[in-house]
């Protein structure tokens, strides 16, 4: 089955501030973790919703609005890191949920950040992997580095043509380029105000992260702690799959 008939099946729909955002929820467990995507669900989390601990844990999965099946509208890129973050505290509001945690891989992550010093009251932890704060030259000549789709590996093409199609995707993904190059400060204010427990995990290989990114947010987070993967690339959840379930499971029910 492709992502988008996984979607059909399994996804959600809910108006939030004039958005008809999709999500999947999957899971009984009493702690609640949004999960926060780069892109969207389909592509990006389809192996946490398949494999963490559904009686632990209950994982709520949302498209942004502009991304995956959140559309139409067509994305917005005005301010669209706060805009994702205040759409998403709504989301969880309009689900009944008043307390959860948030796990937020790469502009998911940055996301994550403003939803936790915005929402002290109900993120209870915190982990994000493959992101960053701000964005520097080095950030934008390793972005410039993919911006050609064709250069991709075919099965990472394919996880987003699936959801979008090709030609809609090739537009998205120009459009991403054109404005991830016009962001410099992303939250950097907004890091001193994260009170909750924070895990920064990091794929010491990853080609689009510049190095110095999670020191800088461990040594900015008051209560931030790193687990490193020596071998690990961007998408440490995919490679590692196993191994970032039970880092990440065993962070969030201490």
């Amino acid at each position: 089955q492709n992502r988008r008939q996984l979607a059909q099946q399994l996804g959600q729909k809910v108006a939030v501030n004039g958005f008809n955002i999709h999500y999947e929820r999957v899971g009984t467990g009493q702690h609640t973790v949004l999960l926060l995507p780069g892109g969207s669900t389909r592509t990006d989390f389809g192996a946490q919703l398949e494999t963490m601990n559904r009686e632990a844990f209950t994982l709520i999965a949302w498209d942004p609005p502009g991304y995956g099946y959140s559309r139409p509208p067509e994305r917005d890129w005005n301010d669209y890191y706060r805009r994702d973050a205040k759409v998403a505290a709504q989301f969880m509001k309009a689900l009944g949920v008043a307390k959860y945690s948030l796990l937020g891989w790469s502009d998911g992550g940055s996301t994550a950040f403003i939803i936790a010093a915005a929402n002290p009251l109900s993120v209870h932890k915190l982990v994000v992997f493959g992101t960053n704060a701000y964005v520097s030259a080095e950030d934008n000549r390793l972005l410039l580095d993919i911006q050609d789709v064709n250069k991709w590996h075919p099965k990472a093409r394919q996880a987003y043509e699936d959801v979008y199609g090709p030609d809609v995707f090739r537009r998205l993904w120009a459009d991403i380029i054109a404005a991830q190059l016009r962001y410099h400060d992303i939250c950097r204010s907004d890091l001193a105000a994260i009170k909750q427990p924070t895990l920064i995990l990091h794929g010491d290989r990853d080609p689009l992260v510049d190095p110095m990114h999670p020191e800088y947010l461990l040594k900015h987070i008051p209560s931030a702690r790193i687990h490193r993967f020596p071998t690990g690339g961007h998408n440490i959840h995919m490679t590692f799959c196993d191994e970032f379930n039970e880092i990440v499971e065993q962070f969030l029910l201490q």
